[in-house]
């Protein structure tokens, strides 16, 4: 994963391939993910029931953000660092509902 766009399109591709076990999961909220650090860049997922929506910018009222560089928040999801140590470093930092950003991230696991 090189870029935001790669990023993006990987969410909205494992979301659609797995919608039956992501309507399972019955998780409603907006999770957003905040790279400006590094790329100026920021989207959200928009969680409801039987549907999601991917949107470029930041919402009004997310329920969870990740806050971190682009660069260093992609070796954690390919595994290059461990997902506590980069968040006991300050480099990627959760913001908001943590058991809302918990639950996302189970989620997304499971269907990678």
């Amino acid at each position: 994963m090189k870029t935001v766009d790669d990023f993006i399109s990987s969410v909205r591709r494992n979301l659609v391939e797995n919608r039956a076990k992501v309507e399972e999961w019955d998780l409603s909220g907006v999770m957003q993910w905040d790279f400006r650090e590094d790329t100026g860049e920021q989207f959200h997922l928009v969680l409801t029931p039987g549907a999601f929506q991917v949107v470029m910018g930041a919402h009004p009222s997310p329920d969870f953000i990740v806050v971190a560089p682009f660069q260093y928040f992609s070796r954690m999801v390919t595994g290059e660092i461990d997902h506590d140590e980069a968040v006991r470093s300050g480099m990627i930092k959760p913001v908001g509902d943590l058991n809302f950003g918990e639950k996302f991230s189970l989620l997304y696991r499971s269907i990678l």
